[in-house]
This record gives structure tokens, C-alpha cells and sequence, in this order.
């Protein structure tokens, strides 16, 4: 064999050598994943919510004219406060005088037949028939004589309540049909506050006491001052689209800001304060619990994957499930608060594997 042949020979066996010793001395890389966690908190701690909500009128009332005509007066300016029994429209009365002056001469002449019938009668010189019929005649027109004097006096439209008058719905000198809207009032030393509750707090026991709670109400137009509300309402039934209920607080008109229906506002309060917490249960959602493979589908016991703070290893562990809401599974046991829990992926997880938490990438 050449000198060159065996050189070759002694170089490859050395390198193929020196390569299986670096092999067998490197570690081999662990795989640690990414995974969403979620630390478990307290149910019965402190619930301090808060809910996106709008003002509303607590009286709003649309004003119209019982009677038709031509509009000749429109007082009230949009924005403008009115007192109750304030004159706020007009129509033109006239042709409602002319009937009133109308039924008003026929009562007169009724009146005046009634009275020389029922003196003859007392002398016996008609019958109780035909004086029955003009005491009838003097009720007819007593009565239109009545309906005239209203006429007249519908044509005058006056606020029901002091408030502040928030729309006009037609203009002057128009020809107003009755019944038809003519101006929106609304109370001005009350607002309401009206928000959307999840049905899981609708369902909730509430204390003796809940009603006398009051909530902090913050306007965006004064962000650091709250104010006071008390509960006034709620609906009964859910919204179809939403599923969430309706819930009104009303207060009184701040002085330090002039508020007004469709403002925005938040609402804020302690949900231990108001409900009887003691029955409310750990929630997770769906995905954050799996089925075990030595166990039927119907199992009420499920597991899932908690993760060891000081190792971020995750280990499995028995839960056991209530029914499932809209905002995820009840857990009635094997879960206390500060427990640490893989809530997305867990199908992609192997008992002591290693995990960190999972951070959106942003976008380039």
C-alpha cells in the first residue's frame, strides 16, 4: 500500500474517533414550550367589576297635542329647563272658539227651555215626557258645552313635570295632527345609569342588603370623580343577541357636570358587597381541561395540566367538573387559588415537560 494510502487511512480513523467522543459528551437540547397559564385566583376574594354603561333619562315623555291644528307658537328651545305647567306649544285656538261660543249659546237656550218646562210641569201643564226630553237636551249640551272648553284648552301644550326639553319634533306654523309627537321632555334632577350584566352574575344569590349598596359611577367627561348610584331595576328577561340583562341605577343629577342621556359612563362596584359569593366556583375554560384515557367520556373527573412555579414543569391532575357556562367549565374540586394552569395547547404536553409562558409576537 502507498505512503499515502495509509496516511489517509490513520487521518479518518482519528477524525471519525474524535467525533463519536464529541457526540457521546454533548447534552442532548430540551424542548421547552410556550404555553398559555393562567394563575388561578381567589373567587371570594375582593370582586371589584366594572361595566361600560350609558346615561339614560329616568322620565322621558313625548308631548302631543290631543287635538289637530295649525301650530302658531313653539316656546321651547331644544336644551331648555321648563317648570312643570309651563306653556311649551300652541295651536290656533280660533276655530275652537268659534265652537265653544257655539255650544255655549245652545246650552243657554237648553238651560233656559229646561227651566220653563219644569216650572210647568209643578203646575201640571206638560207631561213628565216631554219634560224628561228637555232635561235630556240640557245634558247634551252641557256635555258639548264641556267638550269645547277642553278643545279649547288642548290647544295649549304645557310641560307634565319639571325637566329639560330634549327634542322638537316639528317646526312652527305646521299643521299638527292629534296624537302626533311634538316635543321630548325628559327629568332633569334624575339620570339613569343603565349597563349589561353576564347572566352568571344575574344568577347569583344576592344579600339582604343589595338594594341599599350603592355604585361608583365614573363619567369619561370627569374620569377621576366618582359618583354615588342606587339600584333601580332589572330586566327579566336576557337579551336574545347578547345574553346579558339589563341593569339601571339611578342618581341624582351631579353638580359638578351637567349630564345628559347617551353619555357615556362606567360602572364599578364589589360584587362581594351585593351577592352571597360562598357558592361561586373556580372557572376555566373549556380548553384548559382534557378527558384521561383510563376514564369514560362521562367521567364528572377530568384533568388537567398545573405547572410547578419554581420548575415550570407541568404535571397532571385530577379535577373535578360542573356544567359548563358561558364563560367556561365550573371546577367543584382539585383546584385552589395560586395554582398555575396550562389553558391552551394541552394536547400538545407530556407529563414534566418543561413549559414558559406564551407572549403574543407583534406584528412586523
Amino acid at each position: 500500500m502507498a505512503l499515502w494510502q495509509k496516511l489517509l487511512l490513520v487521518l479518518s480513523s482519528v477524525t471519525f474517533f474524535g467525533v463519536a467522543q464529541a457526540d457521546e459528551g454533548r447534552p442532548d437540547t430540551e424542548i421547552v414550550r410556550p404555553a398559555k397559564l393562567l394563575t388561578i385566583e381567589n373567587p371570594l376574594a375582593q370582586q371589584i367589576r366594572t361595566f361600560p354603561a350609558e346615561v339614560k333619562a329616568t322620565s322621558r315623555t313625548e308631548l302631543a297635542f290631543r287635538i289637530s291644528g295649525e301650530l302658531t307658537e313653539l316656546a321651547a328651545q331644544e336644551g331648555q329647563p321648563v317648570q312643570k305647567g309651563q306653556l311649551l306649544a300652541r295651536l290656533d285656538p280660533a276655530d275652537y272658539k268659534v265652537v265653544l261660543d257655539q255650544r255655549r249659546a245652545q246650552y243657554r237656550l237648553a238651560k233656559a227651555q229646561y227651566d220653563r218646562f219644569d216650572k210647568m210641569l209643578k203646575r201640571k201643564l206638560v207631561s213628565a215626557s216631554l219634560y224628561d226630553e228637555k232635561r235630556a237636551e240640557l245634558d247634551v249640551a252641557r256635555a258639548a258645552l264641556k267638550r269645547a272648553e277642553l278643545d279649547v284648552k288642548y290647544t295649549e301644550l304645557r310641560a307634565p313635570y319639571d325637566g329639560t326639553v330634549s327634542h322638537r319634533l316639528v317646526e312652527n306654523f305646521q299643521n299638527i295632527q292629534a296624537k302626533e309627537p311634538v316635543i321630548v321632555i325628559q327629568s332633569g334632577d334624575q339620570i339613569d345609569i343603565e349597563f349589561q350584566v353576564p347572566e352568571w352574575i344575574v344568577a347569583l344569590p344576592t344579600k339582604p342588603d343589595a338594594r341599599d349598596q350603592r355604585a361608583d359611577i365614573f363619567f369619561d367627561a370627569l374620569p377621576d370623580k366618582s359618583f354615588k348610584a342606587e339600584y333601580r331595576e332589572r330586566t327579566a328577561e336576557a337579551d336574545p343577541k347578547t345574553g346579558s340583562y339589563s341593569v339601571t341605577l339611578s342618581m341624582k343629577q351631579p353638580k359638578a357636570l351637567e349630564v345628559f342621556p347617551g353619555m357615556t359612563a362606567s360602572v364599578q362596584f364589589d360584587l362581594t358587597r351585593v351577592f352571597e359569593l360562598e357558592s361561586l366556583r373556580f372557572v376555566l375554560p373549556v380548553e384548559a381541561v382534557f378527558s384521561a384515557e383510563d376514564r369514560p367520556a362521562d367521567s364528572q373527573f377530568r384533568q388537567i395540566w398545573k405547572v410547578a412555579p419554581d420548575t415550570m414543569r407541568v404535571s397532571r391532575a385530577d379535577v373535578e367538573v360542573g356544567k359548563i357556562t358561558s364563560n367556561g367549565i365550573e371546577i367543584l374540586s382539585g383546584l385552589s387559588a395560586g395554582d398555575i394552569v396550562v389553558v391552551a395547547g394541552v394536547h400538545h404536553l407530556t407529563e414534566g415537560m418543561k413549559v414558559r409562558p406564551w407572549v403574543r409576537e407583534r406584528g412586523i
